[in-house]
């Protein structure tokens, strides 16, 4: 199974970016845009396993008692870098999220994830580059998406996604989710006295 950590998407979001997708599409047939299904925010890699016995106990440890909490999505880029563009992304800011990734990182250090040497930064993959294009068009592209603000999301849950391969393209099936805390929920204390 190929396996990876990731945030899903609200409804109005993935319509707002698959929209704004559909709209450029045809201008870009050398791009290979993420179908709106797919759309998540990437947090870990974790790659072929046999087994996922324990991650859904380990990834709840880490942070089932984190609180939800809301992202920018907004800024663009592409992996590795805009000369050698493989990757375009969509930024998703937030400083707990980056300490929740730094976390989730930490604990599952033992798969030796590729993630664990780069840098962080939450995003969400819009499409691939699947044959030469020409880079002042994807400068041209990138500078179209960092103009243009998603706006906030609740994030209020991580999913352990497989990535499925089928005739129809890549399938992202959801295998479990841990939810954090409501922002509404408060801890009380039984038998506290004061």
């Amino acid at each position: 199974m190929r396996l990876f950590i990731g945030i899903p998407l609200s409804k109005d979001i993935k319509d707002e970016f698959g929209q704004e997708t559909t709209k450029l599409s045809n201008q870009y047939p050398n791009l290979n845009f993420t179908p709106p299904d797919n759309y998540h925010i990437t947090t870990l890699f974790i790659g072929e396993l046999e087994k996922i016995n324990g991650i859904e106990q380990r990834l709840k440890k880490v942070i089932e008692n984190e609180p939800a909490f809301e992202v920018n999505l907004k800024g663009a880029g592409a992996f590795p870098n805009i000369l050698n563009p493989r990757v375009l992304w969509v930024g998703a800011e937030n400083k707990n999220l980056t300490r929740l990734i730094k976390k989730i990182r930490k604990e599952f250090k033992d798969l030796n994830t590729q993630d664990n040497h780069k840098e962080i930064i939450p995003h969400i993959t819009f499409a691939r580059v699947r044959c030469f294009i020409d880079r002042e068009q994807i400068i041209k592209l990138v500078s179209h998406f960092k103009k243009h603000n998603f706006g906030t999301m609740l994030v209020d849950r991580f999913v352990l996604y497989e990535s499925v391969i089928s005739d129809r393209g890549t399938i992202y099936r959801k295998i479990f989710e841990v939810k954090l805390k409501s922002r509404n929920c408060k801890k009380t204390i039984s038998g506290f006295q004061n």
